[in-house]
């Protein structure tokens, strides 16, 4: 069985989501991402076989990942989530998902170009944001 290829952006509290997704033997987290270059260095260390970059467009644009983990700052979640929603990539978002609702609309036209996906967050009331937000 092929393993789900993960990727993350943002080493705060993604640095939970590549402890999970490092233990799941469904799972191969191919790369990670974030702007402190100190952080990543670290990880590069403890996790040598993973490629790390500062730029998130490169996990986005992997052809490889399939699931992008988005758990940046919070003002660059709307992007992210798009960039990732156009290269048909599963998404794991952290909350919130955007900050207002010219973001929420932007997200939401995306979403309804591309049903296939699947996006989810850890927002407490919804499991799976696709039929929440179509």
């Amino acid at each position: 069985m092929r393993k789900l290829q993960c990727g993350i952006i943002g080493l705060g509290v993604g640095s939970k989501h590549l402890q999970t997704l490092d233990i799941n033997k469904l799972c191969n987290v191919k790369s990670i991402c974030d702007l402190d270059l100190k952080k990543l260095s670290f990880y590069k260390k403890k996790y040598p076989n993973i490629i790390t970059t500062d730029n998130y467009m490169e996990i986005i644009q992997d052809s490889e990942i399939d699931l992008v983990c988005i758990a940046s700052y919070d003002n660059f979640h709307t992007e992210q989530l798009i960039q990732a929603i156009k290269k048909n990539k599963n998404i794991f978002i952290e909350k919130p998902i955007c900050l207002n609702f010219s973001e929420y609309l932007k997200i939401k036209n995306y979403i309804k170009k591309n049903k296939f996906i699947q996006i989810s967050s850890n927002f407490v009331r919804y499991k799976s944001l696709n039929k929440k937000i179509t």
